[in-house]
């Protein structure tokens, strides 16, 4: 755990590498991508793991200014195709392993309705 500024804080400081590295600290873009940066030079291997916190306002809602820190702070395209929406939560994650991802189709009605009005006017 680390309580400090973490765009000031020297990470040399740290002994080894982790499994997995819980980000949640600053939710603007310039710290995100700052954190993103460090959190990927802290990685152990490839099974480990990086988490988010806040990447969404809500559960449905994007922070965009935390996704984008997130992908500015990629080291490159195959880092940021390995980012993940984790369903029902505020996180995001990155990951090497194949995680099954559900991208709903737009929704296309599949019934029906016929319907006859009678219209009357009232006074």
């Amino acid at each position: 755990l680390i309580e400090a500024n973490t765009q000031t804080y020297d990470y040399s400081e740290l002994e080894g590498k982790f499994d997995l590295v819980f980000v949640d600290a600053d939710h603007e873009h310039p710290g995100v991508t700052i954190d993103t940066r460090n959190a990927f030079r802290l990685l152990r291997d490839e099974h480990s793991v990086i988490v988010w916190h806040d990447y969404g306002k809500d559960y449905e809602t994007v922070n965009w200014p935390v996704l984008r820190g997130i992908l500015d702070g990629c080291p490159d395209d195959a880092h940021r195709a390995r980012i993940r929406h984790v369903s029902n939560t505020l996180c995001a994650i990155y990951t090497r392993q194949d995680l099954p991802a559900y991208r709903p189709d737009r929704f296309l009605p599949d019934k029906v309705f016929d319907m006859t009005m009678n219209v009357r006017r009232t006074r």
